[in-house]
């Protein structure tokens, strides 16, 4: 009896012992499965998984339109053509803009020519001075990217002004747009320091618009600033300094097409046109003032009292001939 009850015992114990290896190793199965599937997706959300050329693409441009900090430099347009007036091309082409951010770069091959060359006709209401240099600029925004291209022979002395306040990063301060109604003024930098750089007043360029008030708009019923033009915002002669005034749409009142208000350039581009048209204009004449600005740039008063207000960033020359 007693041999037969500890082999009995003998053999239960054996069975449990047996039953809880499995279960440890039942457990611990599981729990490797359960690892190797937390690091699969893992490595699945943190790309570490091999991808087709397309979603890598896809992925990349998801992550640099997010990161507007990160800056890359456009590769080198080996099409375009430099005479040898040309000093330094490649420094022309890229002061910082980035292909993403301004998809025209380059002024022969991606202008059509009534950009180049603008007549008179549904657009404008008479044909601009035609030749002399031209300067494509891009300048980035709050609500995306534009281009503008300067024609020096519309207002030498303006575009001059322009490119130099554009050369030395004056608009990397955080330009705000404001009195935003059928037209943006912008032009007071972020910092107030560097507004008082450029404070200094010019010399009015040759009105080439018919002036007056009986040429606010013409027979065809043109008016006489179309959308996306681009001039200095003055008060009277020669009071031309910092400041520019972009047409959001088509224009009549501009100051009756006085000397002060001649244009340098305009959009060139249909995504101009687009990022133009999302610039908020819900405070028009009631947002911050030039006496405000002037004085605290984009300060946390002026950012935190009206919070909606759209800026420029930067702007930088991409190409000239």
């Amino acid at each position: 009896m007693v041999i037969v009850s500890n082999s009995a015992r003998f053999s239960r114990q054996r069975h449990t012992t047996t039953s809880l290896h499995l279960m440890i190793l039942l457990v611990s199965s599981s729990l490797c499965l359960l690892v190797i599937l937390w690091m699969y997706v893992a490595a699945a959300s943190s790309g570490w998984l091999g991808s087709s050329d397309g979603e890598a693409k896809a992925s990349n441009e998801k992550v640099l339109s997010k990161d507007e900090s990160q800056k890359l430099v456009y590769p080198l347009n080996l099409d375009v053509q430099y005479s040898s007036n040309d000093k330094n091309p490649v420094s022309r082409q890229f002061e910082g803009a980035l292909e993403e951010d301004c998809p025209i770069v380059s002024i022969s091959h991606q202008l059509s020519p009534s950009e180049l060359h603008p007549i008179k006709g549904s657009r404008h209401m008479v044909t601009p001075p035609d030749g002399g240099p031209l300067t494509l600029v891009c300048c980035n925004t709050t609500k995306g990217s534009l281009s503008l291209l300067l024609h020096k022979r519309w207002a030498p002395i303006g575009v001059d002004r322009f490119l130099d306040m554009v050369r030395s990063q004056y608009f990397s301060s955080k330009a705000p747009l404001f009195r935003c109604t059928d037209a943006c003024q912008f032009g007071l930098a972020g910092d107030p320091s560097l507004t008082k750089q450029y404070d200094t007043h010019l010399q009015d360029d040759v009105m080439w618009l018919p002036p007056g008030p009986d040429h606010r708009y013409n027979t065809q019923g043109v008016r006489r600033y179309p959308a996306g033009m681009l001039t200095f915002a003055g008060s009277g002669p020669h009071s031309r300094s910092n400041q520019f005034v972009l047409t959001l749409m088509p224009n009549q009142f501009m100051g009756g097409g006085s000397p002060w208000e001649v244009p340098l350039g305009e959009l060139v581009g249909e995504s101009s046109f687009v990022t133009m048209s999302k610039f908020y204009t819900g405070y028009g004449n009631h947002g911050p003032s030039q006496g405000l600005l002037r004085r605290e740039g984009n300060s946390e008063r002026v950012q935190t009292q009206w919070p909606h207000l759209d800026y420029i960033t930067s702007c930088s020359i991409v190409d000239e001939n």
